[in-house]
């Protein structure tokens, strides 16, 4: 029996993980070449925390090794939340 709720959260699991997993590839594209970064891991957490993102909340540039660790944890939290 085709279940349809299954296929629907499946597709929409899918578009959220390669949103996330883009984004991180980006920013550490980026970093890995010295550019700027921060705006991949805001456009992140402006998609994760919806109406209630402030500016307080965005990440700013820093050296190479504040980004690629600002990465990570980015990583690591879309890891937990995603189970991937």
């Amino acid at each position: 029996m085709l279940d349809v709720q299954s296929i629907y959260y499946s597709a929409q699991h899918s578009k959220r993980t390669k949103f996330w997993w883009t984004r991180l590839m980006m920013a550490e594209v980026e970093n890995g070449l010295d550019n700027p970064c921060a705006s991949y891991i805001n456009q992140l957490r402006k998609r994760a925390y919806g109406e209630n993102y402030t500016e307080a909340l965005a990440y700013t540039d820093g050296t190479y090794a504040e980004n690629d660790l600002a990465i990570l944890k980015e990583c690591e939290v879309k890891t937990r939340i995603f189970n991937c």
